[in-house]
């Protein structure tokens, strides 16, 4: 996936929460990860790199988690469906 379409797809998330340099940064993370791999499973958050400095859980709200993950999961559904 190109950087353009990562962003793209992280930008709702971005644009309609109020996160701090911490988050942010760990959200650049997860595109740099979706950019480099195509896509990601969600579970790969609880994993290094992405469980340090703070895990997941504890750098953001359940709100937060949900709407990351509905964005990783939408990602992953559309890199992985069969092309019609």
């Amino acid at each position: 996936m190109d950087r353009d379409a990562a962003m793209e797809a992280f930008a709702g998330f971005l644009n309609d929460q109020s996160l701090n340099e911490q988050q942010i940064s760990f959200v650049k993370r997860v595109v740099n990860y979706v950019v480099d791999n195509g896509y990601m499973e969600p579970q790969a958050l609880t994993q290094p790199p992405f469980d340090r400095p703070k895990s997941f859980v504890r750098m953001f709200s359940t709100q937060q988690q949900m709407d990351l993950l509905a964005a990783i999961r939408n990602i992953r559904e559309n890199a992985t469906r069969p092309a019609a």
